[in-house]
């Protein structure tokens, strides 16, 4: 038997079950598993009733004692063939179950949060007619998609197709999938979060501490190798372009190694330039690297990685374009921000100052005294000194300062009354010059009462005689030379190797002294009406006698 038996009525067919398997590594092919099952009468059966299977199956058709419908399924390329036949009378029950490739175009390019398509077309030869009821996706059932795979839709539907010139019921089932996301989430995505957040962890690490900022870094960058390597085991064997994962992995590779330049840099400004801008570049960079992150990962899984060609791009190409923007985008700002900060320090650091003292009233609190710029270190306070000591004399006068202080801060220039009472002010405690060793104390004082100035608008008036008393224990203490650095300077905590004989031997302070070694002596003409030295004299120290706030007893113009 052949041919269908005479007076035959047709099939009724039902999509039994079916399972998408895997895409291919090539990415042309579906893997699926279908269960066709078909009923029909045929008066020509002579067979005893039962169910037979398999080979037997095969058997009765090849010696012509069973016709079965054979579907045409167009693309598709079967690798096993399964059937199972149940005869009662005349009634037959076909199951034909059918494991192959299906032509399909997988597209890789969003890998792992890839999305792909595949279509079923089934048909009968001509001659065979579809009874009802027809297959429809509520009477066919989908089982779960295989090698990670989720369905996001599934639609049957039996449809009228052109077949060799004659309409031909067709039976299309099509099936949308994507993979399982959160087992890419768990394996690779996490834990490379946890990697990131890890190598910014040098930020909050004292600059002084190099290793353990370096460190943090370069391992967590050395881990996320690990996870790249599983990543790519995931991915499909022949995949020969890159995809969302490579765009990733490239992106957060960059992301730490960008994290360990910017603690080596702040290693290296430290050392040479300043603790203020070493802080500030590492409070900017606990903003600025999240920042980035979260700006690079939530554009690279936007629809814009994911929507086929735009623009003529495909969607990876738009994923790099997206890593390398956010990627030099972090670099040039930070970067140019702290080499704007270095340039310009000491205007950068007197405003900062400033801005500081004007904001606050008291500077107990041990997280006020943290703020950059507010309490400028010795080294610091040479680059300002050196910045107002144009002519390079080792010594500024007031008048000089208040004009850099007026380029700094505009208020000076619109209110001219600001830079008299500061003038007044400053002679006052200080006298009308100053040179490196007592400009930090009077950096500071200057400071506060510029604070002060922008506040009320005057300068206080009452307790002043007890601040100037106490100006001039720590002016006498400066002059002498200080031991230590009050403000945490890193040259004065660590050995930084000067040789016994170079300018800066023997002076912690860092101050310009002429190259001799020893903090220079300012000559000062004595004034007119001094009376000659004596010996009682001597008793009083050299010390006291540069000391600013001693200078009355040979500058009689100065009154405390």
């Amino acid at each position: 038997m052949e041919m269908p038996p005479p007076g035959f009525n047709g099939i009724a067919v039902e999509l039994k079950q079916t399972r998408l398997e895997r895409f291919n590594d090539e990415g042309d092919a579906a893997v699926f598993d279908i269960t066709l099952k078909m009923e029909f009468s045929d008066s020509r059966v002579a067979l005893l009733e039962g169910k037979y299977e398999y080979t037997q199956v095969d058997d009765l058709v090849e010696e012509k004692q069973l016709w079965l419908p054979e579907p045409v399924l167009p693309g598709f390329t079967p690798t096993t063939i399964d059937r199972k036949v149940t005869i009662v009378g005349t009634d037959i029950e076909y199951d034909m179950e059918i494991r192959g490739n299906m032509v399909a175009k997988a597209d890789y390019g969003f890998y792992p949060f890839d999305e792909q398509e595949a279509d079923i077309i089934l048909s009968f030869p001509p001659g065979i007619n579809w009874l009802s009821p027809l297959p429809t996706t509520e009477t066919s059932t989908l089982l779960t998609p295989g090698d990670g795979w989720k369905m996001i839709d599934w639609n049957v539907a039996v449809e009228n197709r052109d077949q060799g010139g004659a309409k031909s019921s067709t039976l299309v089932a099509e099936i949308k999938v994507r993979r399982d996301r959160m087992y890419f989430m768990v394996r690779v995505f996490c834990p490379s979060i946890i990697l990131v957040i890890v190598s910014w962890s040098g930020f909050f690490i004292k600059p002084q501490l190099l290793m353990p900022r370096f460190a943090s870094g370069f391992i967590s960058f050395l881990a996320l190798q690990t996870f790249v390597a599983t990543a790519r085991q995931d991915m499909p064997a022949k995949l020969v372009d890159l995809c969302w994962i490579d765009a990733y992995t490239t992106f957060i590779g960059f992301l730490m190694g960008f994290a360990c330049v910017e603690n080596v840099s702040a290693q290296y400004i430290y050392e040479n330039f300043s603790e203020s801008i070493t802080l500030r570049l590492d409070r900017a960079s606990k903003r600025a690297f999240p920042s980035a992150f979260i700006l690079g990962v939530g554009l690279l899984m936007s629809p814009l990685t994911n929507n086929g060609v735009v623009l003529g791009l495909k969607g990876v190409d738009i994923a790099i374009i997206i890593c390398v923007v956010v990627l030099l985008g972090l670099a040039v700002s930070l970067s140019s921000w702290t080499w704007w900060q270095i340039q310009d320090f000491p205007r950068v650091a007197t405003k900062k100052a400033i801005a500081h003292y004007v904001r606050f009233r008291s500077m107990v609190s041990p997280t006020r005294r943290l703020v950059p710029f507010a309490f400028p270190t010795n080294r610091e306070m040479n680059h300002i000194f050196h910045a107002i000591d144009h002519d390079e004399k080792e010594e500024i006068t007031i008048d000089n300062w208040i004009s850099f202080i007026a380029h700094c801060d505009k208020d000076f220039d619109h209110k001219p009354h600001f830079k008299q009472q500061l003038r007044g002010a400053l002679m006052e405690r200080f006298g009308d010059s100053l040179d490196p060793n007592e400009f930090p104390i009077a950096f500071e004082e200057c400071v506060r009462v510029i604070g002060q100035l922008k506040r009320t608008g005057s300068v206080e008036a009452g307790g002043a005689g007890k601040r100037l008393e106490t100006l001039k224990v720590r002016m006498a203490t400066s002059s002498r030379g200080r031991s230590g650095d009050q403000d945490g300077d890193p040259e004065d905590d660590e050995d930084e190797g000067d040789a016994p004989g170079s300018p800066d031997a023997g002076n912690p302070n860092g101050v310009f002294n002429g190259g001799n070694g020893a903090p220079r002596q300012r000559k000062k003409e004595p004034a007119n009406d001094a009376s000659p030295a004596t010996e009682g004299d001597a008793s009083v120290s050299q010390e006291a006698k540069r000391s600013p706030l001693n200078r009355g007893a040979v500058r009689p113009d100065i009154h405390l």
